[in-house]
This record gives structure tokens, C-alpha cells and sequence, in this order.
């Protein structure tokens, strides 16, 4: 550990050194400008930043923040005497209400990158596990926290001379790892890795480029799955910065994500490329997310167990058998949508888990119940809305009594209960309902999805 903290210095120092020798200055007045064959080019500074942030902010502690790149503004809480002024000064969020990065600057060669870490609302267990948070060019974060579980995000969004040196937010969480936290109004739930730009008075974009997202605002919620973007539309407050209105429709990227520093991130990533989001486009095509590789990711091995995937499973009900969360199985199985699993799917789990099949056997020419035994069981079964738009969601409802048991989709659930569902495509979905005589009957109730434009 000592041999490669002195490394990291070392190799710091040569940037440094290489910074003195070769970055342009600015001139006093009346000073001759410096030729441009001197300065450093856009896409070096771009390389130069990278290798400074990753030296200096190498090993950042939970709830700290790291000066990456030049140029930084801080404001802190109270007059703590603390100085964040140079690369690789790290401070601690308590310290902090606000913190700006610059937008690149061809005149002096400055694009000002900062890294937080932070615990959400990560488990107190996990203090190895942070999400990362990576602001850049014109952007700002604040009523900053220890957590940041609230925090207003603000992007101006203007041209530079400088494509490969955008403004914006990344934040990544954890492998595996869901967080949850209220941007600008918006509640935002992420499973991987999402880009961020919001403009006063305009709108605040949400790129999925790994994973899968959820926002929710004015009652409204959109599942944004990896290779497409949502809007929601900012105004509110004195700085134009509070949400407005409910997502948008899914769209493919309107933001500049392949010019994203991702490679700035603790955990290297391939960013998803757009999915086809169009009128009449076929629901597979649409809305099948592409595979994300994350650092080659491979199923665990220590699951030595197998699972066979069953007609009627579902990854939330097999997590719950296995006694792991639901994001671990995802995880441990290189799953990115646990929506999207198949009958006959091999699963790595924990141990051996006996297929979920129904504890009753099917009954052959079972009479169907007259029009009194119905109405004494039910089903009730409904939908808040049995037509959505690719992207919401919905609550499926059941109201059933005098039987034995009911199982949604496979899944033991009680009488009186409900269940969301978010389908990408137009789906039927079954509610099966064993009577006092060992009969079952199954009740089905179709979601049907267009895709908007």
C-alpha cells in the first residue's frame, strides 16, 4: 500500500510538472498571447483531467468531496477554515451547501471536474459501498448533505469550443445496489450508472446509460431502462430549479452521451447504445434492453446451486425463497432488467430451491363455479388503468375471499392485496385461486402498452 501511494505521488507529480510545462497562461495586459501551437488541444485537456482526477481522488472516503480539475467554487456551511482551492483537497459533505465546477475554457485550458461520494440511503453495512457522483463543466449541487438524499442540480447548458468537454452529472451507484434520493422535486431511484443535465426554467434530463431508473413527480411514474432518457420540466422557485410536471414519455438519448467522462468513474462501464423508442416500432426492438457489460460481469461463482426458471416465476419471488434481495440475485445473475426473465432461465442462487409449481394439482373438467360461488370469492380483480404508455406503471388489485389460496403470477399472495407492474409490452397477467374443494380457477387481466411519440 505504501509502494503505491508513492506511485500515485510520483505519477502526480509528472502531471503536475507537465501542466507547468506545457499549459498556456494568462497573459498580462498588454502580454503577447501565447501561440496556439502551445496550448494544449481540447481532447488533451480532456486526457489531462482524467489522469488528474483519478490521481487526486484516488481512495475518497464515504461523505467526502474531492477537487478533481481545475476550476472549482465551494461554499461552505459555516466559516470552518477549511481551503478547497487545489487538486486533491477532500472535505467533508458536512462541510459543504454548495459546489459549482467551470465550463471548459479554451483561453486558459480549464474544465472544472469534481467527485463526491456519498451514502444515500445506502445500508449502514455496506461502508466499503458508495454511490459516485461526478460533476463537470457548468454544473452545481446544492443544499448538499452527509447523505445527499435531497439535492438541487443545475447544468448550463452552453456551447463551448470544446465537444469532448460537456457540462453535466453522472451518478453511479454501487453493483448491485439500488439508491434512492429527491432531485429538484423529482423522487429518482437508480440501479447503475445515469447522466444529468437540468436547465432553469427548462427541463431536467435523465440518461440511463447502464441500468435501469425510476422517477416519479406529480403522481406520475416512468421505469427509464437502460439506452433511453425521460425529461421533466423545471420552473419552480425563485431559481426556476423545482419540477413542474410529471416525466416525459421514454425518448432515445437527446443528451450527449458518448462526450460523458465516464471513464472518470470509479467502476468502468460500456454505455448502452439508444434504444429504438418510435412510433411502430416492435415491442422487442423497443424495448429489450441491450446487455450492459459491467467490468465483464460474470454469474457468481460461490452460487453453486441451479434454478430453473418456471412459467409463473418471478425474480422478486425466487430472491424471496433464495433469502437474498432482489438486486443481489439481478447482480449475482447479470440480469439488468429483472423484469425480463424466461421459463427455462438458469439461475446461479445460493442453494437448491424446489420449483415454484402450485401445492394443488390441477383438476381435470372442473365445473366452472356458478354465478353465487363468484360472487362469494370474487376476484374483483382490476387495474388502476388497463391502458399505459410504455414506461408507467400500474397497480393491479384483488379482492378475494372463501378459498384456500391465490397466487399473482406464481407468487403466494393474500385475499385482499395489490401488485404494481410495469410492463414494456401489452401483457396478460393471472391471478389463480385454489377453492375449498381443491379446484383452482385463473383469473387473467390484460395491461395493454402503446408507445408514445
Amino acid at each position: 500500500m505504501r509502494w503505491n501511494r508513492l506511485l500515485h505521488f510520483v505519477l502526480f507529480s509528472l502531471v503536475c510538472a507537465l501542466l507547468l510545462v506545457i499549459a498556456p497562461t494568462v497573459p498580462a495586459a498588454g502580454a503577447p498571447q501565447t501561440a496556439p501551437d502551445e496550448q494544449l488541444t481540447c481532447d488533451d485537456m480532456v486526457v489531462l483531467a482524467a489522469t488528474t482526477v483519478g490521481l487526486a481522488c484516488d481512495g475518497i472516503g464515504r461523505n467526502q468531496a474531492c477537487y478533481g480539475n481545475t476550476i472549482i467554487n465551494v461554499e461552505f456551511n459555516a466559516d470552518t477554515g477549511l481551503t478547497f482551492n487545489r487538486s486533491g483537497d477532500v472535505v467533508d459533505l458536512s462541510t459543504l451547501r454548495r459546489i459549482s465546477t467551470t465550463p471548459y475554457d479554451a483561453a486558459t485550458g480549464s474544465w472544472g471536474v469534481a467527485v463526491i461520494k456519498a451514502q444515500v440511503n445506502l445500508p449502514d453495512t455496506l461502508p466499503g459501498e458508495n454511490v459516485t457522483f461526478l460533476l463537470f463543466g457548468d454544473t452545481t449541487m446544492d443544499t448538499l448533505s452527509p447523505t445527499l438524499t435531497a439535492v438541487r442540480v443545475q447544468t448550463n447548458i452552453t456551447g463551448t469550443t470544446c465537444e469532448t468537454a460537456p457540462s453535466g452529472l453522472l451518478i453511479q451507484s454501487p453493483t448491485g445496489q439500488q439508491v434512492t434520493m429527491n432531485i429538484n422535486g423529482a423522487d429518482v431511484t437508480l440501479a447503475s450508472t445515469a447522466l444529468f443535465v437540468a436547465e432553469p426554467f427548462g427541463s431536467m434530463k435523465m440518461a440511463m446509460i447502464e441500468g435501469t431508473g425510476v422517477v416519479e413527480a406529480f403522481g406520475e411514474t416512468r421505469i427509464v431502462p437502460a439506452g433511453s432518457e425521460i425529461g421533466v420540466r423545471l420552473g419552480g422557485g425563485d431559481d426556476g430549479l423545482d419540477v413542474t410536471g410529471p416525466p416525459s414519455q421514454l425518448r432515445p438519448y437527446t443528451i450527449a452521451v458518448d462526450t460523458a467522462p465516464v471513464s472518470m468513474l470509479e467502476r468502468t462501464i460500456n454505455v448502452v447504445p439508444a434504444l429504438d423508442i418510435t412510433p411502430g416500432a416492435t415491442a422487442m426492438s423497443a424495448f429489450t434492453p441491450t446487455p450492459t457489460v459491467v467490468g465483464a460481469c460474470t454469474p457468481r461463482a460461490d452460487w453453486t446451486a441451479r434454478y430453473t426458471i418456471a412459467a409463473g416465476d418471478t425474480l422478486s419471488g425466487i430472491a424471496g425463497r433464495a433469502g437474498v434481495s432482489l438486486n443481489d440475485l439481478a447482480a449475482g445473475n447479470c440480469i439488468t432488467d429483472p423484469r425480463r426473465i424466461v421459463a427455462g432461465q438458469v439461475l446461479n442462487v445460493p442453494f437448491r430451491l424446489a420449483t415454484n409449481t402450485p401445492t394443488r394439482p390441477p383438476v381435470t373438467n372442473t365445473p366452472i363455479p356458478s354465478a353465487t360461488s363468484l360472487a362469494m370469492i370474487g376476484p374483483n380483480l382490476r387495474a388502476d388503468s388497463t391502458s399505459i404508455i410504455s414506461g408507467q406503471c400500474t397497480y393491479i388489485r384483488w379482492d378475494v375471499d372463501n378459498i384456500r389460496e391465490v397466487y399473482f403470477e406464481g407468487m403466494g399472495v393474500v385475499g385482499h392485496s395489490s401488485q404494481q407492474v410495469c410492463p414494456y409490452q401489452t401483457q396478460t397477467y393471472t391471478l389463480r385461486v385454489f377453492l375449498l374443494d381443491g379446484s383452482y380457477r385463473d383469473f387473467p387481466i390484460t395491461i395493454n402498452v402503446s408507445y408514445g411519440s
